[in-house]
């Protein structure tokens, strides 16, 4: 069943339901149907044991996409709830927390950071979307002489992450529900002290 996150979970008619198989033979979609009025929507296949399955459906130009049904070892679900969201450009995103681990110093004169961000949409039951390509979704700020940033494994990809000097911009939407964004990068050693400047409500150490 597909169901939009609107406050009383209203069942989403007529959206293309894909469905994608990753396994030793196959890598990628495979079949494809339209929900019905209900927000129904059916498919009739024969489970390949070693391959993963996983559907998607693309609403308001946002692609959402199921938890991994395994064909092995599990007993495949008669149902599965795929949830879409409408979109907004003005709800906010926050940070509600943030965790941070310090390395010890490297032989080079560097710390390595692992920063480990928070995200959610103050909308609810809403996915935050930019209103332009210029505008970012969310930004943060980053501790200043950071060297060597890159996006660790996330709920976003790396292509819409962009660090400046001390700054991260996220440009991809962000849908309902708590998300990760997993950050990599070192700090001089030689560095007067170490400023963690932080948006979020809560950081930990």
């Amino acid at each position: 069943m597909l169901n939009q996150t609107t406050p009383d979970s209203a069942p989403a008619a007529g959206v293309r339901v894909v469905m994608h198989q990753v396994g030793p033979s196959i890598q990628g979609p495979v079949d494809s149907t339209a929900t019905d009025r209900s927000g129904m929507f059916r498919f009739r296949f024969s489970a390949d044991s070693q391959s993963v399955y996983l559907l998607s459906a693309r609403h308001h130009g946002i692609e959402y996409f199921s938890a991994p049904i395994r064909g092995a070892g599990d007993i495949m679900p008669d149902t599965v709830l795929l949830v879409v969201s409408d979109t907004s450009t003005t709800i906010s995103v926050q940070a509600p927390n943030r965790h941070i681990v310090i390395a010890p110093p490297t032989s080079e004169g560097t710390r390595e950071i692992v920063d480990f961000i928070t995200l959610q949409a103050a909308g609810g039951h809403l996915t935050r979307v930019s209103p332009d390509s210029q505008t970012p979704n969310w930004s943060g700020p980053l501790p200043p002489g950071v060297l060597d940033a890159r996006v660790g494994e996330s709920d976003f990809s790396p292509d819409a992450v962009t660090i400046e000097r001390d700054s991260v911009f996220l440009f991809a939407p962000v849908a309902p529900g708590e998300k990760q964004l997993l950050l990599h990068y070192w700090i001089p050693v030689a560095q007067a002290g170490l400023t963690i400047p932080t948006a979020s409500d809560e950081i930990d150490l």
